[in-house]
């Protein structure tokens, strides 16, 4: 079963991005995840999406992206953006 929660933001760093998601995708290893049938996934309760595209909401030091620049990426994992996510600027 999803369910909506509220979360904290999350912090960003040196080198990393924080994302306003807009939109996340939902695919094959996604479907497999959520029947528990994914070697080494997460257990629940977490986020399934993989890929996520939005705006930078604010970036660290040493980043190429400005605030406001549109991102679409692989964020290396289940439940790793639903609807902000820090993420390593050289994904």
């Amino acid at each position: 079963m999803l369910s909506v929660t509220t979360e904290s933001e999350p912090e960003r760093g040196p080198g990393e991005v924080l994302v306003d998601a807009a939109a996340a995708g939902v695919n094959f290893a996604d479907l497999v995840e959520r029947r528990g049938r994914y070697p080494g996934g997460p257990q629940p309760p977490y986020a399934p999406e993989i890929e996520v595209a939005g705006r930078v909401a604010d970036a660290g030091l040493e980043v190429d992206f400005a605030a406001d620049t549109a991102v679409a990426c692989n964020v290396g994992g289940f439940g790793n953006c639903a609807v902000v996510s820090v993420l390593e600027s050289s994904e």
